[in-house]
């Protein structure tokens, strides 16, 4: 499992690491840790200072990852092309 604590923008790059399985972890707001939980994405509480990733951007990453898995089981695509 891997911790990542950058903005959503940086976590595009962490989505072609973890396409092939696992789960990564992501810095969420103290309050948001409970609900944090989705299939590829966790969130763990942020440090103090920090402010954490939105639980809706967390859910898209999960979505992305997702999608990203079901296309390179399926042989239909390649890391990081999105489209449809």
């Amino acid at each position: 499992m891997r911790i990542v604590n950058a903005p959503l923008t940086s976590l595009v790059s962490a989505i072609s690491q973890n396409a092939h399985g696992g789960r990564m972890s992501v810095a969420v707001s103290p309050q948001s840790y409970i609900y944090s939980h989705f299939r590829h994405v966790s969130g763990v509480p942020a440090s103090d200072g920090q402010s954490g990733v939105p639980l809706t951007s967390l859910r898209v990453l999960d979505i992305m990852i997702e999608h990203q898995q079901s296309k390179l089981r399926e042989g239909q695509g390649s890391l990081l092309n999105f489209t449809a």
